[in-house]
């Protein structure tokens, strides 16, 4: 599903206009339609609730203009509190402002009905805001936040800008209804939390608006992971499904290298091969049975070609130095990798040494990193902080610059691809904050790589399996208790859920 930007919107708009015909009045009024319909829907008794809508001055005020009409028209009781001054508004909110004074709505200069309101419907500020809001409309913010009433905000939460920055003073709503596209800043925290329970209403939008390719931001739906997903033929053996090659496991680090190998076969790749320190071995032998295993430092050149290993993971457990240097050197140089992974560790020494991350940038190899905040933080030279309120920008810059793909991994992890194309997951929970996640996620993705998933629905749906498979943990047991070993396991029923529904669905 496309995630809008404001830019996107306001294309949206124009195109409506000028391409189709359709005037913005006629949206308003569409978009007014639709907030009642998903109100009625929650409160089949909604007639008897008491509602205060906040307008501001502009089209997202117009739209609860509108809404304000629908409620009054229909029998509910309502009021109107004006936030701005409207008169600036454009034609069509003005002529809606209109019509509910000449209804006689109740119209307040101050939200003096707020103790007395069971709902309040936040249409203050649209997808064009933008910095902080002033100091009149930053109070009726506050005030309705701390009021304990039920809050519904047209489009999106006042104060939250469509490309996910937050102001100081933002509606906390429980329900957002938004109009033709979720917003991108509703897909990521602090967004995803102050939006609450989304509806998306499509206000007799043309399809070919909101499928628009221009469109580069995404969300991953599960209706994406059935696309993506491809089940076993019967008529199929371990040669089928690839031979992954995994770099890593230093002393100390043996259970990185251990989870995202389990991971990985159980993602589907038909064989694994570890290259770990030589004393770490046998301890991997006796707990990974299934894992075929060689020094880290042998030939992985004429290991690879002896063994037709295509696709590698580099960095669980690895630690950095020269010798780390030197191992992900040659893989980068490897003319028989042709997918290579790099997670963790790999990521650091890329940070720490130029000349690696040139060979990396330059490798022939198709590439996928998987940084979390810190990582990416070291490879771009910024501070978490920045990464973290940058993340999709950083993303998007990172992947397109290196031509890679990029799983930067948080709370909502954001996959970016080499040509400045978006995904973002729609699942997680905080069981996953926890050590060996991402060794997880990792094995993960070279699994599905390697067992025949191109690069992009590998990323996709290793994200998907892990999101999954962590809030399946936290509607059982909560999420402080997990650990990795506990999320690896759900892995095989979150493919049978998938494989069900996949059945069904064909």
């Amino acid at each position: 599903m496309k995630l809008a930007l404001k830019e996107d919107i306001y294309r949206i708009d124009s195109e409506c206009r000028e391409k189709y015909g359709i005037p913005v009045i006629v949206l308003m009024e569409n978009a007014g339609s639709a907030a009642l319909g998903v109100i009625k829907g929650l409160y089949p008794d909604y007639k008897s609730r008491k509602f205060l809508v906040l307008c501001g001055p502009g089209n997202n005020g117009g739209d609860g203009a509108v809404l304000a009409r629908l409620l009054f028209v229909s029998g509910a009781h309502v009021s109107v509190v004006y936030t701005g001054e409207i008169e600036k508004s454009g034609d069509e909110a003005r002529i809606n402002f209109s019509i509910i004074g000449k209804l006689g709505i109740e119209i307040q200069k101050l939200p003096q009905e707020i103790p007395e309101a069971d709902i309040i419907v936040d249409a203050i500020f649209g997808v064009g805001f933008h910095g902080e809001p002033d100091k009149y409309s930053a109070h009726i913010i506050d005030s309705i936040n701390k009021s304990g009433k039920t809050i519904f905000s047209i489009d999106i939460p006042s104060g939250l800008q469509a490309d996910g920055k937050a102001s100081a003073h933002t509606v906390r709503a429980d329900y957002t209804v938004t109009f033709g596209l979720e917003k991108l800043g509703m897909a990521d925290f602090p967004g995803r939390t102050l939006a609450g329970r989304v509806f998306i209403e499509t206000i007799s939008i043309p399809p070919a608006l909101v499928n628009d390719s221009s469109i580069i931001n995404n969300l991953v739906g599960y209706k994406d992971i059935l696309e993506t997903y491809s089940p076993r033929k019967r008529d199929t053996n371990k040669g089928s499904y690839g031979h992954l090659l995994l770099a890593g496991g230093m002393a100390g680090m043996s259970g990185a290298v251990i989870l995202a190998g389990k991971a990985a076969l159980k993602a589907g790749a038909g064989l694994l091969t570890i290259s770990a320190a030589d004393g770490l071995l046998g301890p991997i032998r006796r707990n990974f049975p299934e894992a075929l295993t060689i020094p880290l430092g042998e030939d992985i050149a004429g290991y690879s070609e002896k063994r037709k290993i295509r696709t590698a993971l580099a960095g669980n457990g690895l630690g950095t130095g020269d010798f780390q240097k030197s191992i992900l050197k040659n893989l980068l140089s490897d003319r028989h990798i042709e997918r290579l992974v790099i997670d963790a560790d790999g990521l650091n020494n890329i940070a720490l040494y130029p000349g690696l991350a040139l060979a990396m940038k330059n490798s022939q190899a198709e590439r996928i990193l998987t940084p979390h905040i810190g990582e990416m933080a070291r490879l771009v030279n910024r501070d978490n902080s920045w990464v973290k309120n940058n993340k999709v920008d950083c993303a998007r810059q990172f992947a397109y610059d290196n031509k890679i793909f990029l799983v930067l991994k948080d709370a909502v992890t954001i996959i970016a691809g080499p040509g400045g194309d978006i995904y973002i997951s729609g699942t997680g929970s905080a069981s996953l904050a926890k050590g060996g996640s991402g060794d997880i996620l990792a094995g993960l993705i070279a699994g599905l790589w390697a067992s025949g998933y191109p690069a992009l629905e590998s990323c996709k749906l290793g994200t998907y399996l892990l999101g999954r498979a962590g809030e399946i943990y936290e509607e059982k047991w909560g999420s402080e208790s997990a650990i990795a070993r506990d999320i690896l396991k759900l892995i095989p029923a979150v493919f049978s859920d998938i494989n069900r529904d996949f059945s069904r669905s064909a």
